[in-house]
């Protein structure tokens, strides 16, 4: 099924920058892992008077998710002032902090904790705008993430105007990935004259995740260009062009087996799938093809990591095209069956609630009457269930393409409904951001789940939004949809779940 080129290019665009600036809200969730008393974290600070709950969230292997969630509510004795401690077993943890006033997100950090570390820090508020600065022994350190970034976001800020030589696209080309190599090698300086400040283990992160960033946005911009050229020569220049500039690319060395890496095996999958569209001349692919080509390209944990990146990033997605659900099974399986790793194992085991068939948690929640909604009150129909949260831009996007391209295309539409779940804990903000018709539609059946610790976003562990489920009519799970799904094939998959029998 080919999809039309100039939607394929605007949508494919779309999602580049979407990447780019972190459209999509990730969210922690409650996890009830038991943590081995082997080290300990500590993080304190002082948030201004309007702050009156503040949650902890750590994480120490990517694959796991947060493996612990602590909050804290603020009183006027407390004048601002937090604490958490907190039992690691690894030697480096991801943790983040998020900042509430009377139930509606404020502010948030993330940052990188070593073992026996303390984090200290001050949150201030100036003309609305909430800033952090860190303290004590190990400011510097803490800081350099924060750095890091900076120079990420100035660098992507300068891509806004990037123009292309069509007339002579080998030099495009090359111009295209001097800039991203630039870019890369400049971080990587910084990098070098803070290297004191951190350990071997957190260097190697960093490196990983920027490597990502730069080289895997270079390939999704390679993406676009052969998308976008208007002839079999220009397609060929391209894709020359490509493979000998990426072997001048910094990637080839071993992969660190850090827990936390998840960039790193993000960079092989994108590889391959800049390799397999090439090769397919631009015509979008099965997931399984690009699933056997990922398992083919690599071994060992290499492997492991990539294939279950693969079934875990919504990036996966793109240039997909006839997706069928049962493709994912097989390929979650055959996953399953070939990984070796335990942590890896596990997550792998947790994705088999998005198996085709399985059966969907049967929530019950409230509307905006405050009548009770389950899921089984819907049998019978087929039903599109878009998880969201306000202050999500990847949603509004969903929701727009959901409103003005799903929906209108939906020949049976007394067949489908589209039932929208909000995360918000506070209902007033729920009800002012359904009112505003940017995340949903009144049409809809609107539901909301009082915030994230709900039994059915922990039973799919829900962590980032939006979250799309479309549910066959006999109350069965029938796909997930990704966020970087084209309309298109949406549109297909509900059809699809309609003439099932």
């Amino acid at each position: 099924m080919a999809i039309n080129r100039n939607t394929g290019v605007r949508r494919y665009s779309l999602v580049l920058w979407n990447l780019l600036f972190t459209t999509l809200l990730f969210l922690p969730f409650t996890s009830h892992a038991q943590i081995p008393d082997s080290n300990t974290v500590t993080v304190w600070g002082q948030v201004p008077a309007e702050i009156d709950s503040v949650q902890f969230t750590i994480m120490q292997d990517y694959t796991a998710g947060p493996s612990q969630k602590l909050s804290a509510t603020l009183s006027d004795n407390d004048q601002g002032k937090f604490s958490f401690t907190v039992a690691a077993s690894a030697n480096l943890a991801e943790i983040v902090l998020s900042f509430y006033r009377k139930g509606v997100y404020q502010h948030s950090i993330s940052n990188y904790l070593e073992a026996e570390q303390q984090m200290q820090i001050a949150v201030t508020n100036h003309e609305g705008v909430y800033q952090t600065t860190y303290r004590g022994a190990h400011a510097s350190s803490f800081g350099l993430k924060e750095k890091l970034k900076s120079q990420w976001t100035g660098f992507v800020r300068s891509l806004t105007d990037l123009g292309f030589d069509w007339q002579n696209p080998e030099k495009g080309m090359a111009v295209r990935f001097e800039i991203f190599d630039a870019g890369f090698q400049h971080l990587i300086q910084i990098l070098e004259g803070n290297k004191s400040l951190i350990s071997p283990a957190l260097y190697n992160l960093f490196r990983s995740e920027y490597l990502y960033l730069y080289y895997g946005s270079w390939q999704l911009h390679a993406r676009e260009l052969y998308q976008k050229a208007k002839s079999p020569q220009q397609k060929d220049v391209i894709k020359r062009a490509y493979q000998e500039l990426m072997l001048k690319a910094p990637v080839t060395y071993e992969f660190a087996q850090i827990s936390l890496a998840e960039s790193y095996a993000q960079l092989l999958v994108s590889s391959v799938q800049t390799q397999l569209l090439f090769e397919s001349g631009g015509v979008e692919y099965r997931f399984s093809q690009l699933y056997n080509r990922i398992k083919a390209r690599y071994s060992g944990v290499e492997q492991e990591h990539a294939l279950y990146t693969f079934l875990s990033d919504f990036k996966s997605f793109l240039n997909v095209t006839e997706f069928d659900p049962k493709e994912f099974d097989l390929c979650l399986r055959d996953a399953l069956s070939i990984t070796k790793t335990p942590g890896l194992q596990k997550a792998l085991r947790d994705k088999l609630v998005f198996e085709s068939g399985a059966t969907v948690y049967n929530f019950s929640l409230p509307d905006t009457l405050s009548r009770v909604v389950t899921l089984s009150d819907f049998r019978g129909r087929v039903v599109l269930l878009d998880v969201w949260g306000s202050g999500c831009s990847g949603c509004v996007l969903f929701a727009n393409t959901l409103k003005n391209k799903v929906a209108p295309a939906i020949q049976e539409k007394g067949s489908l409904s589209i039932v929208s779940i909000n995360i918000d804990s506070s209902r007033d903000r729920w009800i002012k951001s359904l009112n505003s018709g940017k995340y949903s539609q009144h049409t809809y059946t609107n539901l909301n789940t009082g915030g994230m610790d709900n039994p059915f976003l922990r039973y799919y562990r829900v962590d980032a939004i939006p979250f799309v489920l479309v549910v066959g009519k006999d109350g069965k799970l029938f796909s997930k949809v990704e966020v970087s799904t084209s309309e298109k094939e949406i549109v297909a998959i509900i059809q699809r779940a309609m003439h099932m029998q």
